[in-house]
């Protein structure tokens, strides 16, 4: 069995596990939209309309922007404190990351109350 494993090359295995997943994928697609249809199905039976999702708000973009913005001017401090060889604690680089992200998360949200 070890002597199989080794024999296979890096870009053989990865062709093996992506078409493993696209199986997955598909499988779990047909079992979602049959259970999608079984649902539509009991509730033409019982006289019931089905009720359309609500809408996005229209800043929903817009929030998700800012908080992609911020989170990459985090990962750009800590790249520019690493490239100055600044010696900084373990943990900071994710919390300063974690900390803009989340600055740029409250923006966004008095961003979308405003409007």
């Amino acid at each position: 069995m070890n002597l199989l494993l080794y024999s296979i090359d890096p870009q053989s295995a990865a062709f093996v596990l992506f078409g493993i997943l696209m199986v997955c994928l598909f499988i779990s697609a047909i079992f979602y939209f049959k259970a999608k249809h079984n649902e539509k199905m009991l509730l033409i039976e019982k006289g019931l309309t089905n009720s359309p999702l609500p809408r996005r708000s229209e800043n929903s973009l817009q929030r998700i922007g800012i908080i992609i913005i911020a989170i990459s001017i985090g990962i750009m401090i800590v790249t520019i404190l690493h490239s100055l060889s600044i010696n900084v604690p373990e943990g900071l680089e994710v919390a300063l990351v974690g900390i803009i992200g989340g600055l740029g998360m409250v923006y966004a949200n008095r961003l979308d109350k405003k409007s």
